[in-house]
């Protein structure tokens, strides 16, 4: 399948979707060099004209590729591209993470990350998907520094591929806050919680918060029990489920 000149971007409405006002589509040329960041080519073109009664001229777009508006609204950045990794369509956060720098685009219109590596992990799960798999999964190298896990899926019947962009995990002050809460966690107990899920070790926890290794240790024999877990692994798996 050829790279083709141009790409669809999705873009969401300034305001909040209400009242029946659906996103816009904007069709977008990629052939004019980034001012910003010399690796992405630019996404310019023109804005869609909503018809006389208000609906937007390509309300269809998503549909047309065999998708819902599930990918319109999704908050995470997916990408359908093309059995050789061209770029066909993003949705609104798809379309940000590329503007903002997170992701390259080659002149070819194919995403490049941040080694070679990555950029041939990335082809051969995009080639296994295109021989038949339904699924691929790739740990890539993000343009700047960092991480992404890419969730890589066929499209049934069409040479193509769904691409899910997720950050590596890191715990919040939300998300402990929510796992605290759950298996109902003293404010001692989440901070070694906290600490062990950002990759520290019982010593390193205790020196953090200031208690012996000793009390670290008895407060992960009280988290392993209202968590119902066996060990460190089994709590960290447990708790990056929620994160």
């Amino acid at each position: 399948m050829e790279p083709i000149s141009s790409f669809h971007r999705l873009h969401w409405p300034q305001r909040a979707f209400k009242g029946g006002r659906n996103p816009q589509v904007e069709h977008a040329s990629r052939t004019d060099p980034v001012d910003a960041h010399p690796h992405v080519a630019v996404c310019s073109g023109f804005q869609a004209q909503g018809s006389a009664d208000g609906r937007p001229a390509r309300e269809e777009a998503p549909a047309e590729y065999g998708l819902g508006w599930w990918f319109l609204l999704d908050p995470a950045p997916r990408y359908l591209v093309g059995s050789e990794g061209a770029l066909l369509l993003a949705n609104p956060a798809g379309q940000s993470a590329i503007e903002a720098g997170q992701f390259a685009l080659t002149h070819e219109g194919s995403l490049k990350f941040g080694c070679a590596d990555s950029d041939r992990r990335y082809k051969a799960a995009l080639l296994r998907v295109a021989r038949g798999d339904a699924y691929a999964f790739a740990i890539l190298r993000k343009p700047y520094g960092g991480w992404l896990a890419a969730d890589i899926h066929g499209v049934p019947g069409h040479p193509r591929a769904m691409l899910a962009f997720r950050e590596a995990m890191a715990s919040t002050q939300e998300s402990m806050n929510a796992i605290s809460e759950v298996f109902q966690l003293t404010r001692s107990e989440g901070g070694v919680l906290h600490r062990l899920l950002d990759g520290a070790c019982p010593k390193s926890a205790a020196n953090d918060l200031n208690i012996s290794e000793h009390t670290v240790r008895a407060h992960l024999r009280s988290i392993y029990a209202k968590m119902g877990v066996n060990g460190l692994v089994e709590m960290v798996r447990l708790s990056c489920a929620f994160m």
